[in-house]
């Protein structure tokens, strides 16, 4: 049985324990909205490491052009309120312990 669909939806301080979750890549297309610094910075992180042309993202910060996602038509692999002011490159966290870390930011309760 396939679980929930929780695209776009915003699941701050829910219960989810029992429920049947879609998959990690699903959860990570929550509206997340704004998060703490460092987990900001590791979703840019993994956001790019997902996008093909990385490089967007170093020029983005440096003010060169608008949001890498604006300029190729293609979707976004975490859905949250990204900061250029903390961008910085470096080896992407798994979806996993992204999730674990949003949920328990967000104040969700889950089995995960």
């Amino acid at each position: 049985m396939r679980g929930m669909c929780l695209l776009q939806t915003r699941i701050n301080g829910a219960d989810l324990r029992g429920a049947i979750l879609p998959d990690l890549d699903e959860l990570l297309l929550c509206e997340w909205q704004v998060v703490s610094d460092d987990l900001c910075r590791e979703l840019m992180r993994y956001d790019a490491s997902l996008f093909p042309y990385p490089r967007y993202f170093d020029d983005w910060a440096r003010g060169e052009g608008l949001c890498p996602y604006l300029k190729v038509d293609i979707f976004r692999a975490v859905n949250f309120s990204e900061r250029k002011a903390l961008w910085s490159p470096g080896p992407a966290l798994g979806k996993e312990e992204l999730v674990q870390r949003l949920f328990k930011e967000k104040n969700i309760k889950s089995d995960i």
